[in-house]
């Protein structure tokens, strides 16, 4: 069909150079030139140079000595599956430029899929809706004092699962800006070792709303979980640990609720500032000793609740 459309435009452009060494009448010019616009629009289309995806193009492989489908790299695997496709990606280090995500997918890893940024780049950024991503190992984003360097960051997009992941050494484990409707659920995050100034947050959740935060396992990030100018989100069942600020740390969210988490030996405890309609329940807040810590810190918030908590 390629090949067919190509020749119609060849044809056409001699047609109309032809046309043009004639002399011939401005309509006759015209219509040879219209032809030719034509034909290379439709050229353009995907539909009308290719055939529809096959049901193959729905799963792809990722690695050496896998199923056909297959690439040998995650960035060649994205450009080839159909929209709400599947990428499985195969044991083994992944080096690669920083991906993007586009369209509908769920990219899953096996055990001992690594995606690695060698101390120098972010590893995944989304920018489409209903994206999952499992199974995999986010490590080594580097640090960076010149943006939000983050493991995966998703912006401006709903409906997204990232859920069962590693992220070890990442400066920001997970960015999600302007999202809505997405979960965040069972990843282990383990920040990079240093101060305050040179590791991120764990999860950092900014201007969305409807996100869901449960059952991840937190370590070492400059703030565990960090809430800004976010909606009706919700972060329970979530353990936060030795965090070089806060566990928790929000602010400007209202409607949000905190609830069965379990944050301990955080260095400046839990804060919650200039919120409404906030309820925090069932927490514990454990081992927040610094000479500059609470337990939970409460600044400027109304018709909030704050019950069943357990502060040692």
């Amino acid at each position: 069909m390629r090949t067919s459309v190509r020749t119609q435009i060849r044809t056409a452009m001699r047609t109309a150079m032809r046309t043009r060494t004639r002399h011939s009448t401005c309509r006759s010019s015209g219509r040879a030139a219209s032809q030719l616009l034509a034909l290379v629009l439709v050229l353009a289309t995907p539909w009308a140079v290719s055939a529809q995806p096959s049901a193959a193009d729905t799963l792809v492989h990722v690695g050496a000595n896998v199923n056909e489908p297959s690439e040998r790299s995650i960035t060649a695997a994205l450009g080839r599956v159909s929209p709400g496709g599947r990428i499985v990606v195969s044991a083994g280090v992944y080096r690669e430029p920083t991906l993007v995500v586009q369209r509908s997918v769920r990219i899953e890893g096996r055990p001992g899929a690594v995606l690695d940024g060698e101390g120098e780049r972010a590893l995944l950024v989304v920018n489409a809706d209903s994206v999952q991503i499992r199974g995999l190992t986010f490590r080594n984003t580097g640090a960076s004092h010149v943006e939000d360097r983050a493991a995966v960051r998703l912006f401006e997009s709903s409906g997204c699962v990232i859920e069962d992941n590693l992220f070890t050494k990442t400066f920001f484990a997970l960015h999600l800006q302007r999202v809505h409707g997405c979960i965040v659920r069972r990843n282990r995050l383990e920040g990079m070792a240093g101060t305050q100034s040179t590791t991120g947050n764990g999860v950092h959740l900014w201007s969305s709303s409807d996100v869901l935060v449960e059952d991840n396992e937190i370590v070492g990030h400059r703030d565990g979980i960090y809430f800004e100018f976010a909606r009706a989100a919700v972060a329970r069942r979530n353990r936060v640990s030795n965090s070089l600020r806060y566990g928790l740390h929000f602010m400007f969210s209202d409607s949000c609720a905190y609830e069965d988490n379990r944050f301990v030996a955080n260095r400046s405890g839990v804060a919650v500032m200039y919120a409404r309609n906030v309820a925090i329940t069932g927490n514990l807040f454990s081992e927040a000793r610094n000479s500059a810590s609470y337990g939970l810190l409460l600044k400027e918030i109304n018709d909030s609740r704050v019950t069943g908590n357990l502060f040692t």
